[in-house]
Order: C-alpha cells, then sequence, then structure tokens
C-alpha cells in the first residue's frame, strides 16, 4: 500500500494494482525499490518488465517532501545498477527529462499506447 500510495496511481485501484504487481515480482518479470528515512519511503521505483537482461523502467517518485535533495537521483542510480543489460524508460513526453538525462539516459525513440 506505502508502494502504491507514493507513487500516485489516481486511475487504478490498488487491489488490481497489487494482483498484477505481486504476480510480476513472484515470477522475477518486476521489482521494486524503495528509499527510505526513517522508516518513511521518500522514493520508490519500479521495473515493470524484465527481458533477457535488459529492464523497462515505468515508476519513479519521489515525495514531495524530499524532491530535489538527490533521493530519486540515488535510488535511480542504484536501481540501474542492479541490471546486467540496457534499461530502458518510458515516461510521460516532456515530463523529467533533464533529471533522467543527468543520469545518462537519451531519449532513443517513442512508444505509443493504443486504446
Amino acid at each position: 500500500m506505502d508502494i502504491f500510495n507514493i507513487e500516485d496511481y489516481d486511475k487504478s485501484d490498488f487491489e488490481s494494482w497489487y494482483v498484477d504487481l505481486s504476480h510480476r515480482i513472484r515470477h522475477g518479470c518486476s521489482r521494486v525499490y524503495t528509499l527510505s528515512l526513517d522508516g518513511e519511503i521518500v522514493s520508490s521505483g519500479i521495473f515493470s518488465s524484465f527481458c533477457n537482461n535488459d529492464a523497462i523502467l515505468t515508476a519513479v517518485r519521489t515525495s514531495p517532501l524530499y524532491r530535489r535533495k538527490g533521493f530519486g537521483s540515488l535510488l535511480v542510480s542504484a536501481m540501474i545498477c542492479d541490471v546486467i543489460g540496457d534499461v530502458y524508460l518510458i515516461r510521460e513526453a516532456d515530463k523529467n527529462e533533464n533529471f533522467y538525462k543527468k543520469l545518462g539516459f537519451e531519449n532513443i525513440g517513442f512508444w505509443r499506447m493504443y486504446k
């Protein structure tokens, strides 16, 4: 529940999100990382998928009280070190681009969502 709350999934209900993520974690297809300070989660990140040695980073969020203090960068840097292959990032267009560029990410293309 703590991860769900910090990630701020306003369009999802907790139960379906939890069932999906816990299933992927149990089968080694996903990983969740947190950075805590005094027992409180201040930043979290999710690799939503792994294929071979590569990973897809889809959810990184730092609590508003702890932003611009290096916690998000520290977490993402540690996450990247935990992957043998390449890390691909899915993010909203034009959101946090400088944050990810400072961590070594570069734009290589666009994902499309079809409904």
